[in-house]
């Protein structure tokens, strides 16, 4: 088959790019044809990529905007001649209203908050964004969600989606992690607890660091906390949780290390104790799977995550960690407290859960759905 993808980029920095790139690259070594249209190439060999896309949140609610973009690719997707158009960032389907696909049939796959984009917008943007949504969602053949819980979200604004989606979660591409066989041999009493992802509200960073304040004053305070990805000093949320962190009496104890290599990440993955993330979900914004889960129990870290959003979908509840609400901090501590001191999640139980998890088995599900659309 030949797949087209539309995906921002492919560096594998954020969920989107994460996505694409372990989903692209696995189709594209099963000896299908693949080309990726992108914002901004990896400069990679193992992908065949046009930047020919803007910015994916400028399509949200400007329909001429989409349509620029729809005569902009209308040459690129007639000469590549698709069987399967994939978008697998949500904002750029709002072109397909405006593109003419022969023969191809469309997939869509939702992740999270931009599964209702419009939702993000007030007034005539948001009734413009709704616009676009019910013809891409009525254009597309079909829809795969990365979580029940982002089915479910979806369907409460799109009704007629039902026959359409399909859940298939998140893949881990097991590829990447060379150290999943390696046994750990740290016995260090001073625990390292990682987090990984962009610093914003809904990651629920505040969330986990009074977790971590509750874990230190009732169990234990031999931890680190080291919180890998990007923020912006002068934003509201990261000032915000320094000075949580200061209120706290936790500034020896956790450390923001910005974005890394991906061997620094993995060495990162390759001593953690317990991954910890507690999303929250403010009815808009919300966390689609989670996928970091599946990447640290790679390395045979259990997590502690949170319910109310499709995080919760990533663990396995009691065998690779625990999902807790995300506003009950004794809660969080408690399970951190299991993890780390009680020793009840097992590391090969977390590289089990990993290979079921497997992007291979994923793209599998994903072959098998686009092949359904030909009888």
């Amino acid at each position: 088959m030949k797949i087209l993808f539309f995906v921002h980029r492919l560096d594998g920095t954020d969920g989107w790019s994460r996505y694409g790139r372990d989903l692209a690259g696995e189709i594209g070594r099963q000896g299908h044809e693949v080309l990726c249209l992108v914002h901004k190439k990896t400069g990679s060999s193992e992908f065949k990529e046009k930047d020919v896309l803007g910015q994916p949140l400028g399509y949200i609610a400007n329909p001429l905007a989409a349509y620029k973009l729809a005569r902009r690719i209308r040459l690129v997707v007639k000469e590549f001649d698709p069987d399967i158009v994939h978008f697998i960032v949500e904002p750029y389907a709002t072109v397909l209203p405006f593109l003419r696909l022969v023969h191809a049939k469309a997939i869509l796959t939702i992740h999270g908050t931009y599964a209702v984009a419009p939702l993000l917008f007030f007034g005539l943007k948001r009734r413009l964004a709704f616009g676009l949504a019910r013809v891409y969602y009525y254009k597309v053949n079909k829809v795969i969600s990365v979580s029940e819980y982002t089915r479910k979200h979806a369907l409460k604004y799109f009704p007629s989606l039902a026959e359409k989606i399909t859940v298939i979660t998140n893949g881990v591409n097991l590829e990447n992690f060379s150290a999943v066989a390696l046994e750990k041999t740290r016995n260090s009493p001073v625990k390292n607890i990682l987090f990984v992802g962009t610093i914003r509200p809904r990651k629920g960073i505040l969330e986990a660091i009074a977790a971590l304040d509750y874990y230190a004053k009732h169990y234990n305070q031999d931890f680190v906390y080291n919180i890998i990805g990007d923020y912006e000093a002068d934003q509201d949320y990261y000032q915000a949780v320094k000075a949580k962190i200061a209120e706290a009496g936790l500034v020896d104890r956790i450390f923001f290390r910005g974005r890394v290599s991906e061997a620094e990440l993995a060495k990162y993955y390759q001593e953690a104790d317990l991954f910890l993330m507690l999303p929250r979900n403010d009815g808009i914004a919300f966390e689609g799977f989670g996928l970091v889960y599946l990447e640290a129990n790679a390395y045979g870290a259990p997590c502690v995550g949170a319910i109310g959003s499709g995080a919760a979908e990533a663990i396995a509840d009691g065998r690779t960690g625990y999902s807790v609400e995300p506003g009950d901090y004794s809660k969080a501590a408690e399970k951190i407290d299991l993890v780390l001191n009680k020793k009840t999640i097992q590391r090969q139980a977390c590289l089990d859960w990993a290979a079921e998890n497997d992007i291979k088995n994923k793209v599998e599900e994903i072959l098998a759905l686009y092949q359904s659309q030909f009888g």
